[in-house]
């Protein structure tokens, strides 16, 4: 579809789903694993499966 400018049209930004990031929660998981901070470290992964829930590295 093209709009009167010529650029193709396509959903306003504030219609497109949020995607929630989950790549900044793993970046936590080695250094909350090397303070010994094991309940820390499996809260994130527990957060990162709310968002994903078949995300294969948190589930393993």
């Amino acid at each position: 579809m093209l709009l009167d400018s010529g650029k193709l049209g396509c959903l306003p930004h504030r219609e497109l789903p949020t995607p929630m990031p989950r790549t900044p929660k793993f970046g936590l998981i080695k250094p909350l694993n090397s303070l010994n901070q094991v309940d820390k470290m499996l809260a994130t992964y527990q957060a990162i499966l709310r968002i994903d829930e078949q995300n294969t590295q948190a589930n393993y």
